[in-house]
Order: structure tokens, then C-alpha cells, then sequence
């Protein structure tokens, strides 16, 4: 890969994520970041920032996850799958748990975009030992990323944005009713302990 990132997989075999394991390319930090891109439409057009940021981290010392959720990208699975919130947080946990692996670090932090971050976020909160979070532009709730997305559909004409039957499909992605609800469940203003340490 580019500058020396593996190609990866991980995960139980019904839930595989595919990645990009980047290894420190100078003198080892002892640290590992995970990148947790944004989902949809704004992950392809993050996806070229968030290759550069994870060269820059390994070339700064950093072992470095990137990774595709689970039915984004070319992980296994696909939108119309039940429980997609849940799939894209345990894709994040277990990312946590392959550069620990991969890079013989134990102590990981997670930089998030958009979503990304939200859900680095609740992750850090639920499981604890993250050591810091970076978020860039995140979405404080999974209400307010439905809300966007409800109106790039509108906006678009893509059909029904009302999210309240089958969903809604905005710029080329289907997110179900299911989907819309489980992401209404998530808040970073009301999380139950502190995401991390920094």
C-alpha cells in the first residue's frame, strides 16, 4: 500500500473489516491511533484525507488503523443490514484491538471525522482506556446527522426524507428506519463517563 500500509482484515467472519495497518515509519511512540472516518457520502470524500492523516501519524511514530465499518467500504455487509449503529461501534472496538495487536502498543488513541467521532466517542465512553480523542467537526448527536441527512435528501429529491417508514436514502445511501432510530440513541452531550483521559 502507500507508504508501506498493509492491507488488513479483522473480525469475525460474518462481520469482517477490511483496513489499512500503517506501522511507525520512524522511532516507535509506544502508541496506537485509530482513524474513524465519517460514514455514507462524506466517507468517500474523506477517504483521501484520511489515508494522508494516517501516513502523517506513522511517519510521526504512531501505529495507525484505518479501517471501513462493517457494511461500509469493502467490509463485509451492507446497508440494509439490521443493526448497522451497532456494527459500526463494534468495527471500532475491535480497529482498537488490532493496533494493539498489530502494533504492540496498549496505549490507543482515536482521531474521528463527522460521525466518526461521534462514534469514537461513545466507544471510548463505553469501553474505556482510550487515552485521548481527537474530533474533527463531529456531530454531537445522531439525531442532528439524521437531521443532515434528511435534508440532503429533500434537497436532492431523492425521494421520501421522512425517515419515518423504510427510512431514507441521501446521496447514493439507504439508512433504514432502524437505522435512523439507533442513531437517534447517540448524544455526546449526555454520555455517562468521560470518553477519555485527554
Amino acid at each position: 500500500g502507500a507508504g508501506g500500509a498493509v492491507p488488513i482484515t479483522f473480525g469475525p467472519v460474518e462481520a469482517l473489516c477490511a483496513g489499512w495497518f500503517h506501522p511507525s515509519r520512524t522511532r516507535a511512540r509506544g502508541v496506537g491511533v485509530v482513524v474513524c472516518q465519517p460514514v455514507g457520502y462524506e466517507g468517500n470524500c474523506a477517504h483521501d484525507t484520511c489515508r494522508e492523516l494516517s501516513e502523517v501519524l506513522a511517519r510521526a511514530g504512531f501505529a495507525v488503523v484505518r479501517f471501513d465499518y462493517h457494511g461500509t467500504g469493502n467490509s463485509a455487509g451492507g446497508d440494509a443490514d439490521s443493526s448497522r449503529v451497532r456494527a459500526w461501534l463494534d468495527s471500532l472496538s475491535r480497529a482498537i484491538a488490532e493496533v494493539k495487536r498489530r502494533g504492540g502498543v496498549s496505549v490507543v488513541s482515536l482521531v474521528g471525522i463527522r460521525l466518526g467521532a461521534t462514534l469514537a466517542t461513545q466507544v471510548a465512553s463505553e469501553q474505556g482506556g482510550v487515552e485521548s480523542l481527537v474530533l474533527w467537526a463531529p456531530c454531537a448527536s445522531g439525531r442532528a446527522f439524521a437531521r443532515e441527512l434528511r435534508a440532503a435528501a429533500l434537497g436532492r429529491n431523492e425521494g421520501d426524507a421522512s425517515g419515518t417508514t423504510d427510512g431514507i436514502e441521501a446521496m447514493g445511501y439507504l439508512y433504514t428506519a432502524t437505522t435512523l432510530r439507533d442513531l437517534n440513541r447517540l448524544d455526546l452531550l449526555r454520555l455517562p463517563a468521560a470518553p477519555a483521559k485527554r
